[in-house]
């Protein structure tokens, strides 16, 4: 929303304020001392904070959209400026401070499901090979025909 809203919303509340400063001043004639006056300038009022709200929650909503603008322009420029390293310079320096308040280190190795151990993990009995498995076999099914041809005859 135009950044001028504000002012001529500003404006337009100055204005209506002397328009009510007037209508004070025909309430002192007699013929317009009656409540169906009273109930139009109080009409007029209400209408009057209806657009100031309305007003005031576009403008709102606008800034909104704006800061979210605003947010992801600089979320992307703090990507361009951002070292992937810093996430491990950060766990070192959470690491420091757990030392230094003497508690246990928070950072583990996880080695496989179960909590296996490296050498369970490389081992060819955890992956379920033998050594057989490295040596691949020959299939007789694709071995080429001993007697003549392509057509086995």
């Amino acid at each position: 929303m135009d950044r001028n809203a504000i002012t001529y919303l500003s404006e337009l509340n100055k204005s209506m304020d002397g328009v009510f400063a007037m209508l004070e001043k025909l309430c002192d004639y007699p013929e317009l001392k009656n409540d169906s006056f009273t109930v139009l300038k109080a009409s007029l009022r209400e209408e009057l904070g209806n657009v100031n709200t309305t007003v005031l929650e576009v403008m709102e909503e606008s800034e909104y959209k704006e800061c979210f603008v605003a947010y992801q322009q600089r979320s992307e420029y703090e990507k361009t400026i951002r070292d992937p390293n810093d996430c491990y310079l950060m766990v070192m320096q959470r690491e420091k401070e757990l030392e230094e308040q003497g508690k246990p280190s928070r950072i583990q190795v996880i080695f496989g499901m179960g909590g296996a151990t490296r050498q369970e993990i490389l081992s060819p009995d955890f992956r379920g090979e033998t050594e057989d498995d490295h040596e691949p076999e020959a299939d007789p099914s694709r071995s080429p025909a001993k007697s003549g041809g392509e057509d086995g005859r």
